[in-house]
C-alpha cells in the first residue's frame, strides 16, 4: 500500500507517555502502547547508562510525510538518538482492511499518492523471534553472536493454533516471548541464520524466526548518517 507505515518505537517505561503524547502531535489518530523488556546485558547496560531494562513499546499508523516528521522529531527534540533513549523504526503497509479501517487508523492524516519502495532494497530489518518463556538469553546470545546488538521482549501467548502445533512440533498457545531486533539489511540473515542454529527448534528454545523490511529508523548505533534530516 502506498504512503502509509507502522511506526514501532521502544523507550524507557517512565518516558512511555511522552511520547505518546509527542506521537499524537504529530498525526497518529491511535496509538497502542503494551509494556516490554530490554534485552541488553549488564555490561551492555552499564555502557549506555540504563539503570533498569523495562520500556515501553508503542504501535502507530502515519502517512509517510507524518511519519518522516516523527521520526526527525524524535531525533531532535525527544533525543532518541541518545545512548539508552531508544529507537524507533518504520515499516510499510502492505494493505489495510477496507476504508473504515483506513480512516480510523489515520484520523486526519492526509494520503498521498506515491512510489512504492521495493521490499528488497530497504535498508534495514526488524527480526521478530518467537522463543519459549525464559529463553530471551539463549536467543540473545545466539543473536549477539552475529552482531546483533540488543532487543525488546515482549511476553505473548499464541490462540487458535492448532495446525502450527502441530507443524513445528510446539504449543504456540504456551506462555511465548517475542524478542524484536533491529539490524541492518545485511545483518539480518546472518543473525536469523545464528538464532536456528543455537535456539532453533532442536532446542529448549523451540525459537522461529522472520524478518520484516523497514524502511528508515531513529535512534541510538542503526541511523545512518544525514538520515535524521531525510526529507
Amino acid at each position: 500500500m502506498q504512503d502509509v507505515f507502522f511506526v514501532l518505537t521502544v523507550t524507557d517505561r517512565v518516558n512511555g507517555e511522552k511520547f505518546i503524547n509527542f506521537t499524537r502531535e504529530h498525526g497518529a489518530s491511535i496509538v497502542f502502547s503494551l509494556p516490554g523488556e530490554g534485552t541488553a546485558g549488564h555490561d551492555m547496560l552499564s555502557m549506555l547508562g540504563l539503570e533498569a531494562t523495562e520500556k515501553a513499546v508503542l504501535f502507530s499508523v502515519l502517512t509517510g510525510e507524518a511519519k518522516k516528521k516523527l521520526l526527525r522529531g524524535l531525533v531532535g527534540k525527544m533525543c532518541i538518538d541518545i545512548p539508552g533513549a531508544g529507537i524507533a523504526l518504520s515499516v510499510p503497509v502492505g494493505s489495510i482492511g477496507g476504508n473504515i479501517a483506513l480512516k480510523a487508523l489515520l484520523g486526519e492524516q492526509e494520503l498521498a499518492a506515491g512510489e512504492e519502495k521495493a521490499m528488497n532494497t530497504m535498508p534495514y530489518s526488524l527480526i521478530t523471534v518467537i522463543a519459549n518463556s525464559g529463553c530471551t538469553d539463549m536467543v540473545m546470545d545466539a543473536a549477539r553472536s552475529s552482531g546483533a546488538t540488543g532487543g525488546t521482549v515482549l511476553h505473548v501467548k499464541g490462540a487458535g493454533a492448532a495446525h502450527a502445533e502441530k507443524f513445528f512440533g510446539m504449543s504456540i498457545a504456551d506462555e511465548k516471548e517475542m524478542i524484536l531486533i533491529a539490524t541492518t539489511r545485511e545483518q539480518a540473515g546472518p543473525i536469523m541464520k545464528a538464532v536456528m542454529a543455537q535456539a532453533g527448534l532442536n532446542t529448549r528454545a523451540h525459537a522461529i524466526c522472520f524478518s520484516m523490511p523497514v524502511d528508515q529508523i531513529a535512534g541510538f548505533r542503526l541511523t545512518r548518517p544525514g538520515e535524521e534530516d531525510e526529507e
